[in-house]
């Protein structure tokens, strides 16, 4: 694992179709989006969000990055969709 890390901290069921998702990176930066559950991929969650929180100038370096739920303590399956890793409130 990298020494460069992001965390869900806190997801919220919205109407359960959508997740709120709050991202924090090691530098402190925070990154929040609602997402549909069944269609998006958490590759695609990591991608916007380093896209927000470094303005572009990592995106070339989006394979240093991971995802790491702070509920598990786990990296994230990139893959999966949030339906699939079964995202609910407080996951």
């Amino acid at each position: 694992m990298t020494g460069k890390t992001n965390a869900i901290s806190n997801v919220i069921d919205d109407q359960s179709q959508n997740i709120t998702l709050k991202i924090w990176s090691n530098t402190g930066g925070f990154f929040q989006k609602i997402f549909p559950t069944h269609q998006t991929t958490f590759a695609y969650v990591k991608y916007l969000a380093i896209q927000f929180l470094f303005q572009n100038n990592h995106l070339n370096e989006i394979d240093n990055y991971k995802l790491i739920s702070i509920e598990s303590k786990k990296t994230i399956d990139e893959q999966k969709t949030l339906d699939q890793e079964r995202v609910k409130d407080g996951g």
